[in-house]
Parts: C-alpha cells; sequence; structure tokens
C-alpha cells in the first residue's frame, strides 16, 4: 500500500495548531507577544513539521526526540522573550504537557466517539480538489474552539498562580516600585485608544508625580484653575467607570511612561499606560497600591 502525503497539508495543519498552542501558552504562562512574533514561530513550526517527514532520520527515536525540544526551544524563544535558560527550559515542558493533553483529547473524541464518523462521512462527499482547504478551514475552526476551551479549563486549574506583583513606575526621570494586584475583574481602557488601564491610590505613587499632576488629581473635577498644568495636557486623561453598588463615574488618568511588572521570570515592559487615580486607599493595611489588568501580563 502506498502512502501518500500532501506537504501544504502538513504545513497548514502544523501552522494552524502551532499557532493556537502559542495563544494557549501565552494565557498560561503570562508572557507578553506580538501577534507577528507568534505567527513566524508557528511557520517555523510547520517548516520543522515538513522537515522532519522529508528527512527519515527525524522520525524515530533520539534524534526525533531532540530535534523536537530544539525546535520547541526556538519556536517559544521567538513568540516570547526570555531571559534566562530555566525560564525557557521551564516552558518548554509546558509546551510539550499542552501538546499531549490536547493532542490525546483529540485523539479520543476521533477515534472513541461518532465525531470521528460524522468528520470522515463528510469528508468523503466533497470534490478531491476542496478537500485540502475544506480540512484546513474544518481544522483551524474545531481546534480553535477546542483549545479555547481547554485553555479556559487549564487557567480555571491553575488557582495557584501569583496574584500579587512588584510593579516600576516611570514617569520621566523618575521611578518607583510598589505591590501591584491582579484584579480579573479590572475591565478599565482608556476610551480612546482601548487600551488597558491600571488604577493606582494616590498615597502610594505621588512621589513620582509632580506637584501640579497631583494637585490636579484631587481636584480635577472642580472649576478650579490647576497651575502649569498645561505641558503635561497630552498626558491627561479621563476614565469612565462603573462599580457594583454605585453610579458611574470618572476617574482623573495620566499616561505613563512605563508600566513594568516584574516577575520572576523576567520583566513585563508596558509603555505608555494611562494609571486611573484614586484618591482614597486601594487597601485597608496598604498591602497593595495597584490594581492590574490581566493584559499587562
Amino acid at each position: 500500500m502506498k502512502l501518500e502525503v500532501y506537504i501544504d497539508l502538513v504545513f497548514g495543519v502544523n501552522l494552524i495548531m502551532d499557532y493556537l498552542l502559542l495563544e494557549m501558552m501565552q494565557k498560561l504562562v503570562k508572557k507578553n507577544s506580538k501577534m507577528g512574533r507568534k505567527i513566524f514561530a508557528a511557520i517555523l513550526g510547520g517548516l520543522g513539521a515538513c522537515f522532519s517527514i522529508m528527512v527519515p532520520t527525524f522520525r524515530s527515536g533520539i534524534f526525533m526526540i531532540l530535534f523536537g525540544v530544539i525546535l520547541a526551544g526556538f519556536m517559544l524563544k521567538i513568540a516570547f522573550r526570555y531571559e534566562t535558560m530555566k525560564a525557557l527550559a521551564r516552558d518548554i515542558l509546558v509546551y510539550y504537557a499542552i501538546t499531549f493533553l490536547v493532542g490525546g483529547i483529540l485523539n479520543y473524541l476521533y477515534y472513541y466517539t461518532s465525531a470521528g464518523y460524522y468528520i470522515t462521512e463528510f469528508m468523503r462527499i466533497l470534490p478531491s480538489k476542496a478537500l485540502n482547504f475544506f480540512y484546513l478551514i474544518c481544522f483551524f475552526a474545531i481546534a480553535g474552539g477546542f483549545i479555547h476551551l481547554v485553555k479556559r479549563i487549564l487557567i480555571q486549574m491553575k488557582g495557584t498562580r501569583e496574584l500579587f506583583y512588584n510593579v516600576e513606575l516611570v514617569f520621566g526621570e523618575k521611578k518607583i516600585t510598589c505591590k501591584g494586584f491582579l484584579d480579573t475583574g479590572n475591565h478599565l481602557r482608556e476610551p480612546v485608544s482601548k487600551r488597558p488601564v491600571v488604577i493606582a491610590d494616590l498615597d502610594g505613587i505621588k512621589d513620582i508625580l509632580p506637584e501640579e499632576l497631583i494637585d490636579y488629581a484631587k481636584d480635577f473635577m472642580s472649576d478650579a484653575i490647576h497651575k502649569n498644568i498645561d505641558r503635561f495636557v497630552v498626558r491627561i486623561k479621563w476614565i469612565p467607570y462603573h462599580a457594583v453598588g454605585t453610579e458611574e463615574g470618572i476617574l482623573p488618568g495620566i499616561v505613563f511612561d512605563e508600566v513594568n511588572i516584574l516577575k520572576e521570570d523576567g520583566v513585563v515592559h508596558n509603555p505608555n499606560i494611562t494609571v486611573a487615580i484614586y484618591q482614597g486607599k486601594l487597601t485597608v493595611d496598604n498591602s497593595y497600591h495597584i490594581i492590574l489588568h490581566e493584559e499587562l501580563l
């Protein structure tokens, strides 16, 4: 029996699957990454799959394992920036754990449920020329929805994830570090740019702000004339909010040069982030002064 392998189909399926797995990785390990970097890493994964098929040496044994680990390492390095080899090695293990989990569940659904039968029967009635394209589209839709479901389950299972982080705020030539709390209920966004907003109490960050901005944050809703505020006008934002049990309101927002999250495996840099200023205290015991937005991690 002659086995035919369509290399374009192999590349397409692996490209889509690798991209979806990288999306899942980004949510689980809280890494910043641009779409272009993830696409480039997924392309490398697709090419690697094609190469392993064309070169028999890499189809089995120790060479297959080494090739897979090295390929995964390059993919993760491209998609996410790593400052230490320890963090990269840990995430390679996480990546393979996710891969085996998703692959095992997909195999079970295909071979041990009626899903495999219906997929096979439906593909048989298609014209042969349309098969490859249809397969890619269906695979993308089904795998995307499935991986999104698995991603949500894994995130909920990861209940011990860190909620407190050291946060570095940079404003001009000044910078301070204070404690931040990750609140998944914080959905504030800057109305124009739609970028995520963090919340900070004024007492916790006033040492970094000019006196003009401190006075403005304390009395921004009044008709008072704020002296020398014009030079900061491009940094000033108004952030609408709504909290349970309260009416809608507005918080004064100030654009900081950077809001950086200090994690064990590196620093997550977030330039030009709006910080909404709360005049009271976020906590009674001052355990944290910033409420983080989950997209910044």
